[in-house]
This record gives structure tokens, sequence and C-alpha cells, in this order.
């Protein structure tokens, strides 16, 4: 809206290191370095040297452009104290700190003494086309989305790293049988896509659609607002990737996230939508009774995504009139 030139440059620890400095460049033009670090990078759950990268980058923004200001993003959960110290130190470059949910929120206000505004995911204002496959249920069979994440179900199948208390794989395989017994469309929807295979949803739905022929695989888009299009087809969904049950919500479709961190739930807590199934804390069995109880009650569900939907708008737009502002603040100096 303001007619800014986009442009897309690399920039990490790695691409110092080989002596790349092309975003260095770029910093220096800027009047604004906008950082919302992956949505969640104020945390150790992915491991440290994700953090450490993170909050180096965040640094060197400041040092060679003048102004951090920190969109809304998560901030948590920490597993270690060295975290915490990390972060806190990070946070003392940022001008401006915006959080995603109230729960960020309180976790900044005790690291530091800096303001901190909570508005929502800016993946709320993604816009997009909406498909005209969507089912009417009287007449046609029920469409169900499975975003089966791949990081979630190989980490189930090992290690458990993310110390859930149910069993990823097991609900989700439960979950495919129980609707394809039903005689439901089952589409399985990658929303990741990474070379690192361990992380990679395209190649755990291809293996799910190998195990159980009769689901479909999302085709592979080559931008968000496509893969929320065709999101909006289901008349149900699940999802363990944040953003696609973001999509989900935000293109009216009743959905149920599968919440490995704090950050499911800050978010949709923060409009109101209590439709989340906690893998910390429930059983493989209670998530999956849950799941089906909420599918249930979709109609109920659609109600308060509908009212969740005018809490983000709003929410945005107070975002939106911040930035003004502080825009304002630059041209009037």
């Amino acid at each position: 809206e303001v007619g800014c030139e986009v442009k897309q440059v690399k920039f990490g620890l790695r691409n110092l290191i080989n002596f790349d400095f092309k975003a260095i460049k770029y910093l220096k033009q800027c009047d604004y370095v906008f950082d919302i670090g992956e949505g969640d990078s104020f945390t150790d759950i992915y491991k440290l040297p994700r953090l450490i990268n993170q909050s180096i980058t965040k640094i060197l923004a400041k040092l060679f452009c003048g102004k951090l200001i920190l969109a809304p993003q998560t901030y948590g959960p920490f597993n270690s104290n060295i975290a915490k110290l990390i972060v806190r130190f990070t946070l003392l470059f940022a001008d401006r700190v915006y959080s995603r949910d109230i729960l960020s929120k309180s976790v900044v206000s005790k690291l530091t003494s800096k303001q901190v505004e909570d508005f929502t995911d800016l993946a709320f204002s993604l816009q997009f086309t909406p498909t005209t496959e969507k089912s009417d249920e009287s007449i046609d069979t029920l469409k169900v989305g499975i975003n089966v994440s791949g990081l979630l179900y190989n980490q189930s199948l090992a290690s458990n790293n993310f110390a859930l208390k149910m069993k990823y794989h097991t609900y989700t395989e439960n979950l495919i049988e129980y609707f394809l017994a039903k005689n439901i469309e089952v589409c399985l929807v990658p929303h990741v896509i990474s070379k690192i295979v361990m992380e990679d949803d395209v190649s755990i739905c291809q293996r799910l659609q190998v195990k159980y022929p009769q689901t479909t695989v999302a085709p592979v888009f080559d931008n968000p607002s496509k893969i929320k299009g065709y999101i909006s087809r289901f008349d149900f969904f699940v999802g363990a990737r944040m953003h696609a049950t973001i999509a989900a919500f935000s293109a009216g479709v009743p959905v149920v996230p599968c919440a490995y961190s704090m950050k499911f739930k800050g978010v949709f807590e923060n409009l109101g939508y209590n439709a989340v199934v906690d893998a910390k804390e429930l059983s493989t069995e209670d998530a999956f009774n849950k799941t089906i109880e909420m599918f249930d009650n979709r109609e109920q569900l659609t109600e308060a995504i509908q009212e969740g939907n005018l809490v983000a708008k709003t929410k945005l737009g107070n975002y939106k009139s911040r930035l003004v502002e502080l825009f304002n603040e630059k041209s009037n100096r």
C-alpha cells in the first residue's frame, strides 16, 4: 500500500562466515528493519544454535540500520536459562517489541522492562482466492484436510524431542482411518517443504498416501496464497503446522490445531478460540476424542471462527495504525 520495492536477500550467520555481505549493504540503506523471526525465533525448542543465529541477525540489523522493530511474533517457551539470557540480551537492541498474543507479552514482560504490545499473527491478513470446490454436506461427500507435520511425525517415531504426551504419528493415522471408515474424503496437506527429510511434510504425506491409498495428497504450491485458497475447500481441517491452521481459520474452515508449543495456544486463545488440541497435555486417545468431538460440532466452530476473525481484523487494524504512527515519526523529524 505504500509502494515499497520488494527484494529478497539471504541473511544469516552462514552468509557472513562465507563473506556474503550483500544483506549488510541493504541494511545500511534502510530506515527500519522489521524482524518477524519466522514467527517463533525467540525459543530454544528448535535447539540453541537456531536461537543464537536468529539473535545475531537481529543484533546486526540494529547495528547496521539503527531501528529494529520486532514484528508480531511468539516469545518463548524456554528449556534453559541460557536461552532466557540470550533473548533478554537481544531484546535490548529492539526499538519496538510487538507480540502476537497475550502469553508472549507476559513472557517478554518478565525478561525486560521494554513496553510490549500484543496484536495477532500477520498471516490472518493473507489474501487468497476461495476455491469453488467446497462441498455441500447435504449433497456431496465431506472433505477433510489433514496437515501432517513431517517434523512431529518423525520425532514421534524417534526421540520425541518436543516432549509430547501424545504419540503424534498414532494420532494422525487414527484420524485418517476414522474419517475413511466414515466414507469421508481425506486429503493430506503438506505445508512445509524442506530438504531436511525429517522436517519435510511432502515426503511424509506421500508415505501415508501409500499406506492409505484412498487418501489424496494436496499439490505443492509456489506461494502461500494458493495454499490458503486450496485449504478453503475443506469442510473440516486438522493441522500441526500453525500457519496451515491459521490459513484454515482465516478462510472460515472449522479447524483443530494440534499444538506442540505455546504459540498455538497463545494465538488462538487470543481470538477466543478454544478448539486447540494440546499435544503436551493430552494423551493420544484424549487428543483423538477431542478432535472427533470438534468435528461433530463443526457448526459451532464455524460461529466461533467468524467471531475470531473479527477480533483478528481489529488487531491487525491496530497494528497498521501503530505502523502509520511509526512512519509519521520519521517523516516529521
